[in-house]
């Protein structure tokens, strides 16, 4: 995911294939089918892939190490995982196999110079998918590779981006935007929860994140009244009489002593 950003960052990259262009670049791990997030880390650099992994991992390449340190938090878990590494050197529209007792690998050419290799441990045959004539695997990986785009497209949708130039907060915001897509999916998890939209869901999200913080803003003094009526209509409250002859007594009792201040300088 390119985390969109023109400010001044040392590891903001360029990405020419991105709408934004210039930003952050954040490695992810999600769920195909849901654009759930699992795990990430920030790009600052070619030394950061492995930054995590023991030294034995981190002799293989980089791409290689990003998947490593992704894949950490499902290993045993019984997940699949998608990815891919090319080559150019074998005969367009060919599949060459490799078994072992638990692992499958397979290298497909689709287009000239343009060839795929992917591992499999769910996969143990020479099976071709019927539709695209593709070797299974591929259609499989097909499927499901597109579960970090789903996520950035729904974070696009509904987004809680406003403009700055601090790349910290850039991040927050990005934060922000996943946690929304996540607290969505787990809300449609349980079975008792009403299926609604994802728009509807982080409104009333929104609303219980502040609804304490409102209702203690409604009961300060200080605030003009029409601010707390305000809130008082969003929290469906009226404002008590006692609150409005404590707000006078507190502003009298305020003027008064900035009066005798003046009086004293």
């Amino acid at each position: 995911m390119l985390v969109g950003f023109r400010g001044r960052c040392r590891f903001r990259i360029y990405m020419p294939n991105k709408p934004s262009k210039y930003g952050i670049k954040v490695m992810i791990l999600s769920d195909a089918r849901t654009s759930y997030f699992y795990n990430a880390y920030i790009y600052t650099g070619k030394y950061c892939d492995g930054k995590l992994l023991p030294l034995e991992d981190r002799k293989f390449l980089k791409p290689t190490q990003a998947v490593l340190q992704l894949a950490q938090i499902i290993v045993n878990s019984s997940q699949i995982l998608t990815t891919f590494l090319p080559n150019r050197n074998i005969q367009e529209g060919s599949s060459i196999y490799g078994f072992t007792k638990d692992i499958t690998l397979v290298s497909h050419v689709s287009k000239k110079e343009n060839v795929v290799l992917l591992i499999s441990t769910m996969h143990h045959t020479e099976s071709t998918d019927v539709q695209t004539g593709k070797p299974e695997i591929i259609a499989f990986y097909n499927d499901t590779k597109s579960g970090v785009d789903s996520l950035d497209k729904k974070c696009a949708n509904y987004s809680t981006n406003r403009r700055t130039n601090r790349w910290p907060l850039v991040l927050f915001y990005a934060i922000l935007n996943i946690a929304g897509v996540n607290s969505f999916e787990l809300h449609g998890c349980y079975a008792k929860n009403v299926e609604i939209p994802r728009s509807t869901f982080l409104k009333e999200l929104a609303k219980e994140l502040v609804h304490k913080h409102m209702d203690r803003r409604m009961e300060n003094y200080r605030l003009p009244r029409k601010l707390c009526l305000s809130i008082g209509r969003i929290l469906k409250k009226e404002i008590e009489p006692a609150f409005s002859e404590g707000k006078k007594k507190q502003r009298k009792k305020m003027w008064s002593m900035s009066l005798q201040q003046e009086q004293k300088d």
